[in-house]
């Protein structure tokens, strides 16, 4: 309905010159002391892979977020010069994620 949208703030993501990837990993508990150089190692792959990577005036983070019944969880949280929808996006998001995956494998994860 009409008067929910009342007092909710809209963007026209069309006007949007940059945005945010959040990502969640999962690692077994025997691996928590592995854990913070995979994140680092992690980190250092995305800031070679992705150009477009914000690193001051908006989070770049890679930490441990939550300890979960069967895991532990790290949140990697990255925002890019670039607008959230088109395939500049999709590319660096893809970019991103095969960065992270380097960085946890070099890091012997």
């Amino acid at each position: 309905p009409n008067s929910q949208l009342g007092g909710q703030r809209i963007t026209n993501i069309s006007r949007t010159k940059t945005c945010r990837v959040l990502t969640t990993l999962r690692f077994e508990y025997g691996d928590i002391s592995k854990i913070p150089d995979a994140l680092e190692a992690a980190k250092e792959e995305i800031i070679k892979a992705c150009p477009k990577l914000i690193r001051e005036g908006k989070p770049f983070r890679a930490m441990i977020s939550s300890f979960e019944r069967d895991c532990v969880e790290a949140t990697i949280n990255c925002n890019f010069e670039l607008p959230p929808t088109g395939e500049d996006f999709w590319a660096n998001r893809e970019q991103m994620f095969l960065a992270i995956d380097r960085g946890v494998k070099s890091s012997g994860h």
